[in-house]
């Protein structure tokens, strides 16, 4: 019971879930690569040009809710300067989710240079995306369950409905990518 308990500790701290992103958006990544390593690392072909829309798109998203974490951040660390020095563990556990969640946007966004020339780097993109999503979700969990629990269910059924739409989306991914294959002429 101890070992589950540890466990348990560790998953919903900082560095529990840094972790689990990372392990997540990497077990994705190899295992759509697995699966049709050719069609994720080819170029795209003249009838996929539509996706430097998309790419112009996850880019500003990326840069928007850069924007917004950082805002995140900073009242995070405002709010540490104010606490008491039992508080503020707990709130640089969350602190460091939200630097990720930065991260991973700053990564979408930087990618979006290459993202128009091979499904990797488009794919790479919308995952930094979707995974700087998460990243702020379970920070923001972190954050309730750590200074306001009173809060702190409605952030987990919200990770949870997001956690189950990722899923849902990995999985049609992987149906896409086991259907593909490099049909297209490279550009």
């Amino acid at each position: 019971m101890m070992v589950l308990e540890y466990i348990l500790n560790l998953m919903l701290s900082g560095e529990g879930i840094v972790f689990l992103l990372f392990f997540w958006i990497c077990l994705e990544t190899v295992i759509l690569l697995l699966k049709n390593k050719d069609f994720l690392l080819g170029k795209f072909g003249k009838e996929e040009r539509r996706t430097e829309k998309e790419v112009t798109e996850y880019s500003s998203k990326a840069i928007n809710l850069a924007t917004i974490t950082f805002a995140v951040i900073s009242l995070t660390i405002v709010a540490i300067g104010k606490c008491p020095i039992e508080s503020t563990f707990d709130i640089s556990h969350t602190l460091f989710v939200f630097v990720l969640g930065l991260a991973f946007f700053i990564i979408s966004y930087k990618i979006s240079v290459f993202s128009a020339t091979r499904r990797v780097y488009w794919y790479l993109q919308e995952k930094f995306l979707n995974f700087g999503i998460l990243a702020l979700v379970f920070g923001l969990f972190l954050f309730f369950k750590n200074n306001l629990p009173q809060y702190s269910g409605l952030m987990f059924l919200t990770i949870i409905f997001i956690v189950i739409i990722h899923i849902k989306e990995f999985r049609e991914e992987y149906n896409y990518f086991s259907k593909m294959k490099v049909r297209y002429k490279p550009v």
